[in-house]
C-alpha cells in the first residue's frame, strides 16, 4: 500500500503522527524522589560528596559485578576517561579521529601526546 502525501509529511507540516503518545529524547529519566532523598542525606551525613566515596565504590563494584568484569572504574566526565584511556594506551603519533565531535577531543590527543588526524 502507498501512503499518502499526508503520511509523508511530518507532524510539524500537517503530517500524521507516529506515535499515540509523545515521544521525548531529551527528557531524563529521574529517580524515586524519597530513594533519592536518603541517598543524598547519606552523602551529606557522610560529609563525602566526591572521588571514592561510598555510593561510587557501591556503583562500581555493582557495575563490575553487573558487567563481568574484575574492576570497573568510574571517571567524573568523559574528558578524564578520555584522556585516561589514551594515556594508559600509551598512544602517540596520529589518531584519526572526525572533525564532526566535540572539539575537546582533539585537545585531549593534544595532552596525551597525540596529534589529531581528521577523517571524513
Amino acid at each position: 500500500m502507498t501512503p499518502s502525501p499526508k503520511e509523508k509529511l511530518p507532524v510539524v507540516l500537517g503530517g500524521e503522527a507516529l506515535f499515540a503518545a509523545d515521544v521525548f529524547v531529551t527528557r531524563p529519566v529521574l529517580p524515586d524522589p524519597d530513594v533519592f532523598s536518603r541517598l543524598c542525606a547519606g552523602m551529606f551525613a557522610s560529609h563525602w560528596l566526591t572521588n571514592a566515596g561510598p555510593l561510587v565504590i557501591e556503583l562500581e563494584e555493582r557495575l563490575a559485578t553487573y558487567l563481568g568484569v574484575s574492576s570497573c572504574i568510574t571517571f567524573c566526565n568523559g574528558t578524564t576517561a578520555l584522556l585516561t584511556a589514551l594515556r594508559a594506551l600509551d598512544l602517540s603519533g596520529e589518531v584519526i579521529t572526525t572533525p564532526f565531535t566535540f572539539f575537546v577531543v582533539s585537545f585531549i590527543l593534544l595532552c596525551a601526546a597525540a596529534l589529531a588526524a581528521f577523517d571524513i
